[in-house]
């Protein structure tokens, strides 16, 4: 479901019959939106001290994991910053137009299912400074589509092979779970990528399995002597025998304990997962999957 909403209502009108040029610009990426600052009543940024008193630069591994350089000299920002939603969100540039006397800067937001934390979705890109001065308005299409859990897939499979090698070096990594208003925290050991999702399993009998079914929302920790890694997720129990036998036949030592035929074996893949690895000497390095 798509429609059209305009993002700042306050700024200037469109005229439908204002001729329009495409102005040149770069989407600036890997930086987030500090959690002390107030979202910009404007959409512009035009300098350093401004921009750093919203945002902070976060690098993530892989390919273009450094942040996008912005010479304030030379380029100014725009900048549409939504309120915080527990819906997977993404922002996207689609045009940016010189109408009139104005900058129209148009994106998408792809709104997709419920997820286990909160986040304020926002897109930056940066604009020759010789169009600063100019007006701003943001437009912004809203596409609804939230994903069907049967056909979640990872759009990150080398993060999750990271956050998988990293449990697998590490060893045992805690899992905590919530029993109503109580916490609950339990070593793990299980963590296998199949048919391009991260596995764990437990067993049915056990209160983590009560507590998953109850409020599938939970949180891992791992530390390998340098780096911890904290996870948040939600569990998505997999009743496939073949999942079951992959999982046994890639941890053997379960299988006096367990089989892929009982009832008591549980396996649950983890969806919509945010990833933190930290240690003391490096800022924190944070990756989806």
């Amino acid at each position: 479901m798509k429609r059209i909403l305009p993002l700042l209502a306050a700024l200037l009108p469109l005229h439908c019959c204002t001729p329009s040029t495409e102005v040149p610009y770069t989407e600036v990426k890997n930086y987030y939106f500090r959690n002390d600052a107030v979202p910009p009543q404007q959409p512009v940024i035009e300098t350093e001290e401004a921009f750093e008193q919203l945002f902070g630069a976060a690098a993530v591994m892989g390919k273009d994991g450094q942040p996008t350089a912005v010479d304030f000299d030379r380029e100014f920002l725009i900048t549409a910053v939504l309120p915080e939603t527990d819906r997977l969100t993404r922002l996207e540039p689609i045009s940016l137009k010189k109408e009139g006397d104005e900058l129209v800067f148009s994106c998408r937001e792809t709104v997709g299912e419920r997820q286990s934390w909160t986040l304020r979705p926002f897109l930056l890109i940066k604009v020759d400074r010789k169009y600063a001065g100019t007006a701003v308005r943001l437009e912004k299409e809203v596409v609804d589509t939230p994903t069907d859990p049967a056909s979640y897939r990872s759009s990150n499979p080398e993060h999750m092979q990271t956050v998988r090698d990293f449990l697998h070096k590490a060893g045992v990594y805690f899992l905590a779970t919530t029993d109503g208003d109580q916490p609950q925290v339990r070593p793990f050991g299980t963590a296998e990528i199949i048919e391009g999702k991260l596995y764990i399993q437990t067993g049915h009998v056990k209160n983590v399995a009560r507590q998953i079914a109850a409020n599938p929302k939970v949180a891992l920790c791992a530390y390998d002597g340098e780096r911890w890694l904290r996870i948040t997720a939600t569990l998505v129990e997999d009743p496939r025998v073949e999942i079951k036998k992959a999982m046994l036949d890639a941890n053997p030592g379960l299988r006096s304990m367990y089989d892929e035929h009982d009832d008591n074996t549980a396996v649950y893949f983890l969806k919509d997962a945010r990833a933190t690895f930290s240690s003391f000497v490096a800022e924190p390095v944070q990756v989806d999957f």
